[in-house]
């Protein structure tokens, strides 16, 4: 598998008589050419990355033209707090996840032959040291770009979403049906508590101790910001939607990508 850049750079560098490419370094200039290849009309987009987080571009993506958008993310990002996986899930055509060890950089293209390869993922402009891609137009780049998208795709799997509430009390011995997926679980909160190093809050459910909802500083600020302490939650029957995971430390979880994500039954 090709796992660092110089491989893909010295590659391209050996097409470059017979292949239209340019060397860019800029955020500005790559947010150009992303939104060049992704807004072209009819055409199928395909993105692979370690990481999305950039919300500047996730705007790209989620705008009114309709796209045939296929997305392909590490799956060391299910469990980042920053990653946008909630909504890829709700604007792309396909959602993959892959180990990260087989494809450690960013390429997006269409099928209209347009590529861009970077050394970076697809992080905020913030994070983004060091950057620079090529941007190439080239048929007979195209397939190799195509083939090695392929055998990525190959060893990537789907993350199902379940559409229907699930009563936690039925399902909590058997959470492990449900690890990877976007559920949405109905249950009473047990107990609340909040780190002690930080602004962290734990919500408990009753009934299960091996499950925790997840609330760091940000979604916690924004509970404030409408006047509610997390704390408020005790005792109450909610709902809460979001992606399940096994933590191997503090078990199964669901990390809280926003205040709307959990809310009371009436």
């Amino acid at each position: 598998m090709i796992k660092t850049f110089a491989s893909i750079f010295i590659f391209f560098l050996s097409l470059s008589l017979i292949s239209d490419y340019r060397v860019e370094f800029s955020y500005e200039s790559f947010v150009e050419d992303f939104k060049n290849i992704v807004n072209e009309k009819d055409s199928k987009v395909f993105i692979v990355s370690k990481e999305f987080t950039d919300k500047d571009l996730l705007k790209l993506l989620n705008n009114d033209n309709p796209k045939n958008l296929i997305i392909l993310v590490g799956k060391n990002s299910l469990t980042k707090k920053y990653s946008l996986k909630d909504t890829l899930s709700k604007i792309s055509d396909t959602l993959l996840f892959y180990d990260d060890s087989l494809f450690e950089m960013t390429m997006i293209f269409n099928d209209s032959k347009k590529i861009i390869i970077s050394n970076r993922p697809l992080y905020t402009k913030k994070y983004l040291k060091n950057l620079f891609y090529i941007r190439m137009d080239d048929t007979l780049t195209f397939q190799k770009i195509k083939n090695i998208y392929n055998t990525i795709r190959k060893n990537s799997i789907s993350i199902d979403s379940i559409n229907d509430t699930l009563n936690f009390e039925l399902i909590k011995k058997n959470l492990n049906l449900y690890e990877n997926r976007f559920v949405n679980l109905m249950g009473t909160v047990k107990d609340v508590y909040k780190s002690k190093k930080s602004e962290t809050y734990f919500i408990k459910l009753k009934g299960y101790e091996n499950f925790s909802i997840v609330a760091f500083q940000k979604v916690v600020k924004e509970f404030k910001n409408k006047n509610i302490n997390p704390l408020y939650f005790k005792n109450k029957k909610i709902i809460v939607s979001g992606f399940l995971t096994r933590h191997i430390k503090y078990g199964y979880q669901i990390i809280l990508e926003d205040t709307k994500n959990i809310r009371l039954v009436k």
